[in-house]
């Protein structure tokens, strides 16, 4: 706020005073006035550009990423790892892109298309199939579905196991295959 903007904001004696006899030297309350815009200027150009801040590409604060994920219920992922902290189990860029996609991703929760979609946003990897009805040895079960993930994220084998645990009905039961490409 510019002085003339806060001046419009004070109450009519106070205008009256800055109007009438000290248009040239310099009062408390214009002192008062200079002080309240000095205040004021490096907030506004933070509220410039605080869209950045929600965003989690380009949110200037690297911990403020994590701040998001809580805020998309993402913390799931890794509440039981906080001494570790998240980037053990799950990339940077997986996360910003997870949190980016929270509100797409919840609208398919329960379903094989949310878990595929959320596996491949997650592990970095689109070499993902879920196989509906079928077992690790190929034979049919009902309420059952296999999960076929490249050898490549082995490593993310306990994150995928929450992510499945977390995003699967409760009566459905899963089994995890690990296929070389």
């Amino acid at each position: 706020m510019n002085q003339s903007e806060i001046q419009s904001l004070l109450p009519e004696v106070f205008l009256q005073t800055l109007n009438d006899e000290h248009k040239n030297e310099e009062t408390i309350l214009s002192i008062l006035i200079d002080i309240m815009h000095f205040m004021h200027v490096e907030t506004e150009l933070q509220f410039k550009t605080i869209e950045d801040f929600f965003n989690p590409c380009r949110t200037p604060q690297e911990a403020f990423i994590e701040y998001l994920g809580y805020w998309t219920d993402l913390e799931r992922l890794w509440h039981d790892d906080t001494k570790l902290g998240i980037h053990h189990l799950i990339q940077k860029e997986c996360l910003q892109e997870l949190i980016l996609s929270a509100s797409y991703l919840s609208q398919w929760r329960g379903t094989l298309q949310g878990l595929s979609q959320f596996l491949k946003i997650a592990t970095g990897s689109n070499s993902i199939t879920i196989r509906d009805g079928i077992d690790k040895h190929g034979k049919q079960q009902s309420f059952h579905f296999l999960v076929e993930i490249s050898e490549k994220q082995k490593h993310q084998n306990r994150l995928i196991q929450r992510i499945i645990e977390q995003e699967k009905p409760v009566y459905v039961s899963y089994d995890i295959k690990f296929i070389s490409d």
